[in-house]
């Protein structure tokens, strides 16, 4: 059983994860730098934990995505394959 290509609109959505991450992980780095003397080192760690946070979301996001295509995938195939009663 092969699997077919991702549709056009998902790859979009998977790329924009994948941006989303980089971007609150630099974000997080930002905050690291910048962000020493302004804000109290107990605020800067949860802002930094809440990037990082959400820089890891956007990284298991797409993988789940791209499983639940596969599997959906495979249901659809064993569908059209099962004997028709």
């Amino acid at each position: 059983m092969e699997i077919p290509p991702m549709p056009q609109r998902l790859q979009k959505r998977i790329f924009l994860f994948y941006i989303a991450a980089v971007i609150n992980f630099l974000m997080a780095g930002a905050v690291l730098l910048f962000g020493r003397g302004v804000v109290p080192d107990d605020k800067l760690t949860w802002i930094m934990l809440f990037f990082l946070g959400f820089g890891a979301l956007d990284l298991w996001m797409p993988a789940v995505m791209k499983k639940k295509w596969e599997n959906d995938v495979r249901q659809y195939h064993e569908q059209q394959s099962a004997p028709k009663q």
